[in-house]
């Protein structure tokens, strides 16, 4: 949810609006109980490896732009680097060692499934995260004292690299380490620079929360194995959290040919899917059913060229679904796609997806078929959709927008009994602002909510980074806005669900990490949201578990209403094949 998307327009006419300054000003002071609140479904998760992604390309088509912006709002030194010339593409340098260094360290499917038949059958323990990590880190930076990969031909992917540039990267992560050195010192040369070089890598990994250490500790989650993310979410959410249903995210085909040289190395979505259904079985640790990705894309590009059919996508779809456990789909359309409508957008696609050899001058129909393929067999089966409808994180220009969620109302008209998640609900900015909401994304959701014909539609509150600050002027507007939201919606309190999307918020400035948490008594992040919910939109404790807990079991069809045909009886078939328990699901019946 990146209201921030939003706040822009309104930050901007605030002046002008007297009546809604006085409504902020009058939101609720006084007393406060925080909540307490000791059950989550964490309905909008990621528990990514590094190979579930094209590492390079997301990096730097798709990520970095965020990440960039983000640092740079929180730290004017680094603005500084991004901005001067003699520095530039200093950033995308470390960014670039970072996806090296974790590639190199990946996990193979094959890799972890013998780690969970080790630990289990022989009770061996897994590799230690925190050593992979912190010796990654140590390598980085060993690369960054002393050029030798890079220092060939200063050289990384098509950009060349100046010594300068590293000499100021190294300066500002020298800065972060030690606060208490004088800049002379920083930047001069330490009497021993080995244990200099050391001795960074370890107060940046284990005792620093600056922009540096976060973005970097947020990049080294991507060599975990996946049952070690669950269980550092886990961590994150108190142990509480009931449920966990990370989302696999299928992107390689809008990066470039299939099979093309991109320095690219990613695992097949028919593989991870393995790996995330024996997580699934584990006797313990937290509880995890994903939802599996889907490319509409990709399944076109099979149905035209063919190939090997266990790696049909809408057929990895369907056995995730009815054999591995999954809960769902999940659909990423700010990729290069519309939920529906895509024949409209003619040659509106990258090149090689309208190539002659690809999908050609029809590929837009062709993506429009397959997606209809798709819900209506999601429909019938009574099998929850997820979908990103955030402008963010686009693949290309102005790609943000095919999230649009107007486009969904379109579907759900064909299909009025899909389950549906408009994922990152927010975006009152876009197509609107403070004088004309109703023409907003967040206004589209709303309208949703309140149709008739369409009793599944949700949206989840995921990436909330604003609740992590108080107070905030910023966070004043998105408390107004929200509670404007549900006063002109009021069924949204049944239809709003909790989502952390961990681990892409896990760079995010003030997000409570290993490095700066627990020990300190701090509030983890499902009860700063659901504090959230009671302090600023006044929620009642029934509306905060319906928030957290009760709207996600019914979107994903957990109670036992589903037992016969939806995900509460796939889901107990799946226990009992694997000779497993599934008394926890009890859960879902208790109000």
């Amino acid at each position: 949810m990146r209201r921030r998307d939003f706040i822009a327009g309104t930050l901007a006419t605030a002046a002008a609006s007297a009546p809604a300054a006085e409504a902020i000003a009058q939101s609720p002071q006084g007393p406060f109980t925080p909540a307490s609140q000791q059950r989550f479904i964490d309905a909008h998760c990621h528990l990514f490896n590094i190979l579930d992604v094209p590492a390079e390309s997301f990096i730097r088509k798709v990520v970095l732009p965020n990440v960039v912006s983000s640092m740079g709002a929180g730290s004017r030194d680094y603005a500084q680097l991004f901005q001067d010339p003699r520095f530039k593409g200093s950033f995308e340098v470390m960014l670039h060692m970072l996806a090296a260094a974790v590639s190199r360290k990946a996990c193979e499917p094959d890799d972890e499934l013998w780690a969970l038949d080790e630990m289990e059958q022989r009770g061996a323990r897994p590799r230690s995260a925190q050593k992979v990590e912190s010796d990654l880190l140590k390598d980085i930076l060993d690369e960054v004292w002393w050029p030798k990969v890079i220092g060939r031909q200063m050289k990384v992917a098509d950009r060349f690299v100046s010594f300068a540039a590293l000499n100021e990267i190294k300066y500002l992560l020298r800065k972060e380490a030690f606060p208490g050195l004088a800049e002379q010192e920083l930047r001069g040369m330490a009497a021993d620079e080995a244990s200099d070089c050391r001795e960074a890598a370890r107060v940046l990994y284990s005792e620093r929360d600056g922009v540096f250490s976060r973005t970097i500790r947020w990049g080294l989650l991507f060599t975990r194995y996946r049952f070690q993310l669950a269980e550092e979410l886990q961590r994150l959410h108190g142990g509480r959290a009931k449920l966990m249903t990370p989302a696999l995210v299928d992107f390689t085909a809008w990066f470039g040919p299939l099979g093309a040289a991109s320095g690219d190395r990613t695992v097949p979505m028919r593989r991870q899917v393995e790996v995330m259904a024996r997580v699934a079985q584990r006797r313990t640790g937290p509880r995890v059913h994903g939802f599996v990705g889907f490319d509409p894309l990709r399944q076109a590009l099979f149905r035209a060229h063919g190939g090997p059919p266990e790696d049909e996508p809408l057929a990895v779809v369907k056995k995730a679904i009815i054999d591995h456990g999954f809960i769902g789909v999940k659909l990423y359309p700010p990729m290069g796609f519309r939920p529906t409508g895509n024949a409209a957008l003619g040659n509106a696609f990258p090149p090689h997806v309208v190539a002659a050899d690809a999908l050609g001058a029809d590929a837009g129909r062709k993506l429009d078929a397959e997606l209809d393929r798709l819900y209506a067999w999601c429909a019938e089966h009574h099998v929850p959709v997820m979908a990103h409808t955030a402008d963010s994180y686009g693949a290309g220009k102005d790609f943000g927008k095919r999230a649009n969620p107007a486009a969904w109302i379109k579907v759900l008209e064909r299909y009025p009994s899909l389950r549906l998640n408009l994922a990152h609900f927010g975006g009152f900015n876009r197509g609107g602002n403070r004088q004309n909401a109703e023409q907003s994304w967040g206004w589209a959701i709303g309208r949703a909510f309140g149709a008739a014909a369409t009793p599944n539609v949700y949206a989840d509150i995921s990436f909330f980074s604003e609740v992590l600050h108080r107070p905030d002027e910023q966070r004043r507007y998105v408390t107004w806005l929200l509670k404007t939201f549900v006063e002109q919606f009021p069924s949204a309190s049944q239809r709003l669900v909790y989502g952390s999307d961990w681990t892409m918020i896990g760079y995010a400035d003030g997000f409570p990490t290993r490095a700066v948490a627990a020990d300190r008594g701090d509030p983890l992040y499902p009860d700063i949201v659901a504090n959230f919910l009671r302090r600023d939109l006044g929620f009642s404790a029934s509306q905060i578990d319906d928030v957290m807990f009760r709207n996600a079991a019914r979107f994903m069809g957990l109670g036992e209403d589903q037992k016969a045909q939806g995900t509460r009886g796939r889901l107990e078939q799946f226990y009992l094949r694997a000779g497993l328990n599934a008394a926890w699901m009890r859960e879902f019946d208790r109000a």
